[in-house]
């Protein structure tokens, strides 16, 4: 899951848009007050932790635990 930290070439580089970044694009890290900087990086956490529970729970549906 990309953050953009600065601005760039995200949106305009195919290989690089196909991915849903955390924050928007046209507003980067850099662009940000601090509490929406923590506010990103909190979801990005969330995002993960969901990821891998989800993840969990298939490999247990499947005995791989």
């Amino acid at each position: 899951m990309p953050v953009i930290i600065s601005p760039s070439l995200f949106i305009d580089t195919p290989k690089l848009s196909k991915f849903q970044a955390v924050n928007p694009p046209s507003t980067p890290l850099s662009r940000m007050r601090k509490h929406k900087q923590e506010e990103i990086w909190e979801k990005l956490a969330r995002d993960i932790v969901d990821a891998l529970s989800d993840k969990l729970r298939v490999m247990k549906f499947r005995g791989w635990s």
